[in-house]
């Protein structure tokens, strides 16, 4: 069976037998998975040619699974950053750098502690904005050479210190003997799929991280990393460091892009295909002009809004609820009970985070694997 979603791929999904799948059910399709690598490459290539995969700190917060996380170590990815709800995974499946980027607080410093003290071979590298931050890693963990980037509010004021105040916080990294590794400066709030807007953010954002550098560096503190950059505008962030000829390594910590989603279509102008996607199935017919699904939003993340691409042309979806979604029409459709309708969901990172398992459509559009597990789910 094909399933045609233009704007998500340039070719149909195709799945064999169906039947055989339980549904609602979240499927991830490998040959969209490797395209969206392929892509990532030859966009970094694009950029300059010396540029490869490794260069990359990807987010795994969007697809939390060990057989996507391998897919990526494979093929050349060696550093991942993460939150906290990761971390096992990541340990758990061979991966050697790591970076947690996230304020910790005392619980999760003992976590990271443990982990660094049973897995010695490791490193796992963190992050401080604030003072107190530090007043938590002196209190309980004082002795440990902690690998510490500096977070920097480049613009979203979510999290992170300004440059003097980061100033001061490399002040107290260098009395305790810690490792200072560099600035992170996430731009989560580039999301805009306005070229001249997005650059603008951009151009700003990355102002702001070379500002701290240059005071740092005007106070003997060498920057020798910087990670920077979300899905939508990591590529603006890549080519305004590469024009300052800096100093510093540059990784760039994009996650959606290996998944892809419908919400990303409208802020990334990059061929990446949609990889993970809800297989549902109509199991009511209101009336000639309408028609309901097996899924609801407990199984498709709503914070972005309504999934608007889908497998059924004409078809918008007008109310949802927990279980049930209901698609409207402007003319009357065939759709028949039992039919299968596959579904794009809007922002892939939270939806992905509904399922326990996944199931793994191969090349030609076998039933690879029914359930793979979503490793890092829920936590």
């Amino acid at each position: 069976m094909d399933f045609i979603i233009p704007a998500c791929s340039t070719k149909p999904y195709t799945l064999l037998h169906p039947e055989e799948i339980e549904t609602p059910a979240l499927l991830v399709f490998k040959d969209r998975v490797l395209h969206n690598m392929t892509t990532m490459k030859e966009q970094l290539k694009a950029v300059d040619d010396k540029l490869n995969l490794n260069m990359l700190c990807p987010h795994v917060k969007t697809h939390k699974s060990a057989w996507t996380l391998k897919q990526q170590m494979h093929a050349g990815i060696e550093y991942f950053k993460s939150s906290l709800n990761e971390l096992d995974m990541l340990v758990k499946n061979g991966v050697k750098k790591s970076f947690v980027a996230y304020p910790l607080l005392p619980h999760s410093i003992k976590k990271i502690t443990t982990y660094l003290e049973t897995t010695p071979e490791i490193e796992i590298h963190i992050q401080v904005g604030h003072e107190k931050h530090l007043d938590y890693l002196e209190q309980i963990a004082p002795d440990h050479n902690w690998q510490i980037y500096i977070d920097l509010d480049v613009g979203m004021h979510r999290t992170g210190a300004e440059p003097q105040q980061a100033l001061e916080l490399w002040k107290r990294i260098k009395a305790n003997g810690w490792s200072f590794l560099g600035l992170h400066g996430y731009d989560g709030h580039n999301h805009t799929g306005d070229e001249t807007k997005k650059q603008k953010i951009a151009q700003d954002a990355m102002a702001a991280l070379f500002h701290a550098v240059q005071l740092f560096e005007s106070q003997g503190a060498h920057v020798e990393n910087v990670v920077v950059g979300g899905s939508p505008g990591f590529l603006a962030d890549l080519k305004l460091l590469l024009d300052q000829s800096p100093k510093f390594n540059i990784f760039l910590s994009p996650g959606t892009w290996i998944y892809h989603d419908s919400d990303s279509m409208e802020t990334m102008d990059i061929p990446f295909n949609v990889a993970a996607l809800i297989l549902c199935q109509v199991i009511d017919r209101p009336n000639a002009y309408s028609l309901t699904l097996n899924l609801g939003h407990k199984r498709w993340s709503i914070d972005q809004g309504v999934p608007e691409h889908h497998s059924l042309a004409g078809g918008l979806i007008k109310s949802w609820s927990e279980e049930h979604t209901v698609m409207v029409f402007n003319e009357e459709t065939k759709a028949k009970i039992g039919d299968y309708i596959l579904i794009a969901p809007r922002h892939v990172c939270s939806t992905v985070n509904l399922w326990e398992t996944f199931t793994l459509v191969d090349e030609q559009g076998h039933i690879e694997k029914k359930r793979i597990n979503i490793d890092a789910r829920n936590r």
